[in-house]
């Protein structure tokens, strides 16, 4: 069995990583560092009265999605998900 190689990611931007080529696509993002951003975004809403980028909604379905990406992993199966709201 392969040995998987492991780091630390931060939570916020795990999806940024820079993969090794054919290990997956890196995403470009152009920004502070991610939880620093994540701060200034809240930060932002609050001076301007607005919604969050990331809320309690967004983190819902964002917690959701990662569950059903373990559970088609664990069991080597398709999940899908019906969104009711």
């Amino acid at each position: 069995m392969e040995s998987k190689k492991t780091d630390n990611v931060d939570g916020v931007s795990g999806a940024t990583v820079q993969w090794e080529k054919g290990k997956g696509i890196p995403i470009e993002i152009n920004h502070a560092d991610p939880s620093k951003q994540a701060l200034m975004d809240f930060r932002d809403s609050i001076i301007n009265n607005t919604q969050p980028n990331s809320n309690v909604h967004t983190g819902k379905k964002a917690a959701i999605a990662v569950q059903m990406g373990l559970d088609a992993m664990y069991n080597d199966e398709i999940v899908r998900w019906t969104c009711l709201d």
